[in-house]
């Protein structure tokens, strides 16, 4: 009875286990912790930065009115915003006979 190999086989079963189950477990409370910081970034942005941007975009609208000097700059960087935010352009298919 001294070497059971089987209740040793099952405690390193069980062991191995132990530390899945931590690991699993550990893993799950740091993407939580990510989700949550996410969120309040999300939230932060949505609520003081959106807003912010908005009304730069209206004082910025209203001074290009007064004056137009001011135009050509705003076109040229809404162009490379423009530029920026689109997909890159689909490689046109083969065309088949």
């Amino acid at each position: 009875m001294k070497n059971n190999q089987i209740l040793a086989a099952l405690t390193g079963i069980f062991i191995l286990c132990a530390l899945e189950t931590y690991y699993s477990v550990w893993k799950y409370h740091a993407s939580l912790r990510k989700l949550g910081e996410t969120q309040a970034m999300a939230t932060y942005v949505k609520n003081v930065e959106g807003p912010m941007m908005q009304s730069l975009l209206n004082d910025t609208t209203e001074y290009s009115k007064r004056n137009a000097a001011i135009t050509p700059i705003l076109l040229a960087l809404s162009n490379n915003m423009s530029m920026s935010r689109q997909p890159a352009a689909a490689t046109p298919k083969p065309k088949t006979k």
